[in-house]
C-alpha cells in the first residue's frame, strides 16, 4: 500500500512542477490577452482573416491549377494523365 500512496504522490508532485513550468515559461497571459484583444505590438490595422476563409483560399487555389475541361489540357498532360492513370 504504501508504494502505491509513494507513487501516487511522485505523480501529483511531477504533474503540479510539471504544469507550474509550463504556465510560467510556455503561456504568457499578457500576450494571449494581447492577440485576443487585438492591442498588441504588430497588429494590422486590416481585417482579420477567418481560419474558414484561407481553408477556401487553398481551394481556389488548387481549383485554378486543375484544368477546367479535358480540351483546355495541353499535348502534354494528356499524355502524362495516360501515363498516370491505371486501367480499369
Amino acid at each position: 500500500m504504501s508504494i502505491l500512496l509513494f507513487t501516487l504522490i511522485v505523480f501529483v508532485v511531477f504533474a503540479v512542477g510539471l504544469s507550474y513550468a509550463g504556465v510560467r515559461l510556455w503561456v504568457k497571459p499578457k500576450e494571449a490577452i494581447e492577440r485576443v484583444a487585438g492591442t498588441g505590438p504588430g497588429m494590422h490595422e486590416g481585417t482579420p482573416v477567418h481560419p474558414s476563409l484561407v481553408f477556401h483560399d487553398i481551394v481556389k487555389r488548387l481549383g485554378n491549377l486543375v484544368p477546367a475541361s479535358p480540351k483546355d489540357v495541353t499535348v502534354m498532360q494528356r499524355r502524362l494523365i495516360r501515363a498516370g492513370s491505371k486501367p480499369g
